[in-house]
């Protein structure tokens, strides 16, 4: 499915998978280490999440959200997302 940059879904809206993770990292060329690094957690965890071996926490997900939306909002690339 092809999400619009412009429907893009709230906080509220949205619950964040390991797989929603995994695409949209992927979608904006990032390692995990790389990823990891930005957000301010290991490598490991964002695996963990991304195979849902555990979930992020209140505060991961509050990191998340604000680093996606940034990405949304300043980057040209991700006119529309793919990520159901």
């Amino acid at each position: 499915m092809n999400l619009d940059i412009d429907s893009f879904p709230t906080k509220e809206e949205l619950e964040l998978t390991g797989t929603h993770i995994r695409r949209i990292r992927e979608r904006i060329g990032l390692s995990q280490e790389e990823f990891a690094r930005k957000i301010g957690v290991a490598r490991n965890t964002i695996a963990s999440w991304e195979l849902e071996k555990q979930k992020p926490s209140s505060m991961a997900l509050k990191v998340l959200y604000e680093f996606f939306y940034a990405i949304k909002k300043h980057s040209k690339e991700l006119r529309t997302l793919e990520y159901f």
